[in-house]
């Protein structure tokens, strides 16, 4: 274990393994590592970053004390997959050069997510954290090897810019798990920011563009947003549609207003992702209950709707020389399609922010 530090503060923290030939290559990994008040620094590692279910994992832990003597004694991981529900502890000894690294097997009632690790010992007043993302096995190993394909110039900053889809779940969304392929590859030379806001527009956007996407200096920005631009009023006084949140005219100029601003901003790449594809059969029965009760409400998720915004991004995507990333289409003919999104037909399931995820690496890896 390879540490550094900066100004008293625990900057950098670096695995190797030595395989078989003696070739040492970088660990896949999610590390954890805090200082703890100004005594105590530990560093949690769990690898690798992804993991089939039932599978087992490896945890490594380091603890220092300021003057560099080794924090000894009981430590106690705690683990919970938030969005099942599930949550176990496991004690370990630190042994008396302050490490310990030990195999341990996930628990078979885990379905496909993400793992928590939470570190904690009585010599620690901030307990570091670390993720690991459970998938299938055939999953697992795309997204490594993914990981491994990704290329992006580094050192590099890459922000994520959209509404509730990037902004649920964080630890445990797509852009997580974004992350954590690509700090395996890159470790820290890769910064991955995510700049989403829930009921977020692209006019939204454009009002905070300043304050939470460019005073962050990121070198790559993918922006994924259309959901609540396009989403529709249904009027139970006059039973019929209004328009839809941002007109089209409206997100076309405002989506190329942002554009420039970001490239105005000194952004190198900027990615535009299309819409994803809501689960039509879900979003109508949503609409079509609140029909039969006369409410006031929004459909979202009308495939005719999303197909038109996806046409303007594809279009401002060409008209400023940009990536253009299909989410829509793939989604929606996925065999998996009615799993990805929840009852609301539109936010983001474990697999859906997986399918997200998987989707967003393929193009990092040019795949």
């Amino acid at each position: 274990m390879v540490t550094a530090t900066l100004s008293g503060v625990l900057a950098v923290a670096l695995l190797v393994t030595m395989a078989a030939s003696g070739e040492v290559k970088d660990a896949m990994m999610e590390k954890g590592e805090v200082e703890a008040g100004t005594d105590t620094k530990a560093i949690m590692v769990v690898r690798p970053f992804a993991v089939a279910l039932g599978a087992s994992i490896q945890i490594e832990v380091t603890g220092l004390q300021a003057d560099g003597r080794p924090v000894t004694g009981e430590v106690e991981i705690a683990w919970s997959a938030p969005r099942q529900k599930l949550s176990g502890k496991i004690t370990a000894q630190l042994d008396d050069r302050g490490h310990l690294i030990f195999p341990f097997s996930l628990s078979e009632k885990l379905a496909e997510g993400t793992v928590v690790f939470t570190l904690s010992h009585p010599a620690l007043a901030v307990k570091p954290v670390a993720r690991v993302s459970v998938h299938t096995p055939e999953v697992a190993k795309e997204l490594q090897e993914l990981s491994r394909a990704a290329c992006v110039p580094v050192p590099c900053r890459i922000a994520f810019v959209g509404d509730s889809l990037t902004d649920m779940n964080r630890g445990a969304n797509y852009v997580s798990i974004v992350e954590r392929a690509l700090r395996a590859k890159y470790g820290g030379q890769v910064t991955v920011i995510n700049s989403g806001k829930g009921g977020d527009s692209i006019v939204r956007i454009e009002e905070r563009l300043e304050r939470t996407v460019l005073e962050h200096k990121p070198d790559w920005v993918f922006v994924f947003v259309g959901h609540n631009d396009c989403k529709i009023a249904w009027d139970p006084r006059t039973e019929d549609f209004g328009k839809c949140f941002v007109p089209i005219e409206e997100f076309a100029a405002a989506y190329r207003r942002v554009v420039q601003r970001l490239r105005e901003g000194g952004v190198k790449r900027i990615s535009l992702m299309s819409i994803s594809a809501s689960h039509e059969p879900t979003t109508r029965a949503v609409h079509e209950a609140a029909v039969k009760q006369k409410k006031l409400h929004n459909f979202f998720g009308r495939p005719d709707l999303l197909e038109k915004y996806n046409e303007v991004i594809r279009n401002v995507a060409a008209e400023y020389g940009l990536d253009y990333l299909d989410v829509y289409t793939p989604m929606k003919h996925s065999p998996e399609w009615a799993q990805l999104t929840d009852s609301s037909g539109v936010h983001l399931r474990e697999a859906g922010d997986r399918f997200i995820a998987v989707q967003v690496l393929r193009f990092i890896a040019g795949r």
